[in-house]
């Protein structure tokens, strides 16, 4: 594989070992992946947190990456390292005004809060939400930009909605934001970006949790593969969200277009003649089948989340306006999950208590399945009696990892005036 001066000064350990260490994976990984040359990254949305690669402390013999270590983030800082792409980060496990809640040790938070000064000493803005493209806008995430990302559903909005080329990463985000640079391969080469698959969509799409069931559905059939949606429907940002969560949950789903919306199949070319697809038809009853999987009538209800992918001001407002002088039943948990502006904008505005008053917490920066705390993956699997309970939820990508993650008894899906409804008489209706 090719690789400029400027990669081989980084290889040179004049900079350190931290950007040693990840040039030399990048290279790794390109080879491996067959790539001629590196892109130059535009913008990144990444993990750092060194707990979530392996190192749990100091001592780099219990970090599988010798150069991904605390000692090694501390010499790049020391010797002035900044990050080559502009980069975002800060979502993981806690939500630091409601780590009590949340039951969040003060060891892992002493933890958490390091990496995230660290990331800032680096360059990396603190921005903790899965759905920054929301936020930002488009101006960092431009159509045909080279970029990288982690977050299952933030990676197919970035390719698919906003026209960046993105594969779908893990610590190799963090590496090309450092570094500025990443393999050619994947969804940055244009020939990979043309879809294999041609979904006809006959149901009628109601609201953002049928994109979500929507999404799943198609992510199960076409897994790692590209996939075309033929619909009657304009999907509205919150939609397009929620049916690219859809598809991450049920495959590994990098990228999609819908025909006439999608910047690359606005007008599209002979790659989405159907003769050349594999053809998918979804129907009103398949979206059906996915809502009678998380249907009931009368239970008891333990546990509601809101918001995932997060909720945005609107949102949020929309869940105020529904708890406004009611009360959570006793023993219920209601978590509603937002990114930092909106959580801001609710307060400001003054409906933030209107939530919090009624026995409500807008959680920001993580969520269940993510979470340090309780509930959360590292306390269900060091506790194999625990579960959440019956957990109620207006996402299909917290429904289909419930039972899995939190051990959820059974996941009900339903809008947020049917959860909200659950949340304050205890009972799913």
């Amino acid at each position: 594989m090719f690789i400029d001066e400027e990669c081989k000064e980084m290889l040179s350990g004049k900079r350190g070992r931290l950007v040693k260490g990840a040039m030399e994976f990048l290279i790794r990984l390109g080879e491996a992946y067959g790539a001629e040359d590196m892109v130059d990254i535009d913008f990144g949305f990444v993990y750092t947190t060194m707990d979530f690669w392996g190192t749990k402390n100091k001592d780099e013999a219990e970090n599988t990456m010798g150069f991904l270590s605390q000692s090694a983030f501390e010499e790049a800082v020391e010797l002035g390292v900044k990050v080559k792409a502009p980069a975002i980060g800060g979502l993981g496990a806690v939500d630091y005004e409601n780590c009590a809640m949340m039951q969040i040790s003060e060891e892992s938070l002493a933890r958490i809060r390091y990496q995230n000064e660290l990331d800032a000493a680096l360059g990396i803005m603190y921005m903790p939400t899965c759905d920054p493209y929301l936020i930002l806008g488009t101006d960092v995430a431009t159509l045909g930009c080279h970029m990288v990302s982690v977050e299952s559903s933030a990676i197919p909005y970035y390719n698919s909605v906003l026209g960046a080329h993105v594969n779908r990463e893990g610590i190799a985000g963090f590496f090309a934001v450092l570094t500025g640079k990443y393999p050619r391969f994947g969804y940055h080469i244009d020939e990979n970006r043309k879809p294999r698959h041609l979904a006809l969509v006959r149901a009628k799409m109601r609201n953002y949790i049928d994109y979500g069931i929507l999404g799943l559905i198609a992510g199960e059939v076409v897994g790692p593969e590209v996939c075309a949606f033929s619909m009657d429907e304009n999907p509205r940002p919150y939609d397009f969200v929620h049916l690219g969560s859809g598809m991450s949950s049920g495959g590994p789903v990098t990228m999609y277009h819908v025909i006439g919306v999608t910047p690359e199949a606005r007008v599209p070319d002979a790659s989405f003649n159907p003769c050349l697809l594999k053809i998918h038809e979804i129907t009103d009853r398949d979206i059906q089948r996915v809502y009678d999987k998380h249907s009931g009538c009368g239970e008891p209800v333990d546990y509601v989340v809101l918001g995932c992918p997060f909720y945005n001001a609107f949102e949020l407002q929309r869940a105020a306006e529904m708890l406004k002088g009611r009360k959570v039943k006793p023993g219920i948990s209601l978590w509603i999950h937002a990114d930092p502006l909106a959580r801001a904008m609710a307060r400001a505005s003054g409906f933030e208590k209107d939530i919090t008053e009624a026995g409500g917490y807008i959680v920001c920066g993580t969520c269940p399945q993510l979470s340090a705390g309780k509930p959360g993956p590292i306390y269900t699997f060091t506790h194999p009696e625990y579960s959440v309970g019956v957990m109620a939820t207006d996402s299909i990508k917290q429904a289909h990892y419930g039972g899995q993650i939190l051990r959820a008894e059974k996941t009900l899906l339903g809008d947020m005036e049917r959860c909200i409804q659950a949340a304050v008489t205890g009972i799913w209706r």
